[in-house]
């Protein structure tokens, strides 16, 4: 039986993240990846902030990023436009698999260990160690940190997950497309997704990620959104090169991450530490990496990573209970009673990719004064928590 100090199960970024940080305070640590390298299976849409992207070390010339951001284009279900610009980038789009390497090679070159091809199966206490059992041999540690993504093998014999992630599908295209390089496309529609959008994002050149999440038939759901997109003539000569897909979380996070007396501590998408307006994981998982490297329990570690993201994460929690309540004709209806050129002025000065709880304030203010708007969320939100 392998014996080490600290196992962390998953080479994803936040495994990764968390193993560098953890070697660099001298520990020993080994990093168990059920695939046959990191980044695989590329799931992501890949839209990082630049907060996200020095959260893990790398700078804006890295060769991980593929385009730079600055707009998006916003597309309601009756076909309004919310056009949203800041002047410097806004976002990042990077190429995940290129991503995940890099972080796990430089945790390796400061010391970690990884075994590929190496599924951690069932946890279990022998004497003072925990157990890891695997596809290939047992590993015994001192603690166990669980970064398995939405998988959540090992955290379903932890914790009851009630959560039930969404389906994320994305094409890498060849096409052309008529908007600037530096904009996305996102569009708001229950044809599209029945609980998040649909996005086209480019990527460089004349490649684009086009892509959609839904609790079921994401087939389809994707299927309606390049067929709207080149009916718009938002995209024209469409070339499949490439499909991909996850696993997202949009319903928050698990009420504890820690268990087996501090001896098993979840971290990042395995925790539901993902936004749930927009299910990207990147951000509050590498924050909840890095306070669990520095914290000396596992229980110190949830409160302080609580008190950091508690606020906007309630806020985008509420935001999405908003969003799941809406069809497209209240969607529509509310957009008419409200002036999207003052929404365009006040998300292009105001809004923030990651830290959302002043965004959704503010626009809580905004709507606070067209009581017409209010009147019918309200009155939507009531019928969705009485049936």
């Amino acid at each position: 039986m392998y014996s080490v100090k600290i196992i962390v199960i998953g080479a994803g970024p936040i495994g990764s993240l968390l193993s560098l940080h953890l070697t660099e305070k001298n520990y020993e640590v080994v990093v168990l990846e059920e695939h046959k390298a990191p980044g695989l299976p590329r799931h992501c849409a890949g839209v990082i902030s630049y907060e996200t992207l020095r959260l893990y070390g790398f700078n804006t010339s890295s060769s991980t990023v593929l385009n730079k951001l600055n707009g998006a284009y916003i597309v309601f279900p009756g076909g309004k436009i919310l056009h949203v610009y800041r002047e410097g980038h806004v976002a990042y789009v990077v190429d995940r698999a290129k991503f995940d390497e890099k972080l796990a090679t430089y945790s390796e070159e400061k010391g970690t260990v990884f075994f590929y091809s190496t599924e951690a199966k069932k946890l279990h206490f022998l004497g003072s160690k925990i157990v890891v059992e695997t596809n290939r041999e047992n590993f015994s540690c001192d603690k166990v940190f669980v970064c398995e993504g939405l998988s959540r093998r090992i955290t379903r014999q932890l914790t009851e997950v009630r959560q039930k992630p969404l389906i994320g599908l994305n094409v890498d295209v060849e096409a052309c497309f008529s908007f600037p390089k530096d904009h996305v496309y996102v569009f708001f529609s229950k044809k599209i997704s029945d609980r998040l959008f649909g996005w086209i994002i480019p990527l460089g050149n004349n490649l684009v990620r086009i892509g959609t999440a839904s609790t079921a038939y994401t087939d389809k759901y994707l299927e309606a959104l390049i067929n709207k997109a080149c009916s718009a003539g938002i995209l024209d000569k469409v070339k499949i090169l490439e499909k991909t897909g996850g696993l997202i979380n949009v319903d928050g996070p698990l009420k504890h991450f820690v268990f087996l007396k501090d001896r098993a501590v979840l971290v990042g998408d395995s925790a539901g530490q993902t936004k749930p307006t927009t299910g990207g994981g990147l951000y509050y998982g590498g924050l909840g990496a890095i306070i669990a490297a520095k914290s000396p329990t596992g229980f110190i570690y949830e409160k302080k990573w609580w008190q950091k993201c508690g606020k906007d994460i309630k806020s985008m929690l509420f935001l999405r209970r908003v969003l799941d309540s809406l069809d497209d004709r209240d969607l529509e209806k509310i957009i008419k009673r409200v002036n999207l050129e003052e929404i365009s002025a006040l998300l292009s000065s105001k809004g923030m990719f990651d830290t959302q709880s002043k965004t959704i304030i503010e626009l809580v203010k905004y709507f606070s004064k067209k009581p017409l708007a209010v009147l019918h969320v309200l009155t939507t939100l009531a019928k969705s928590l009485l049936f």
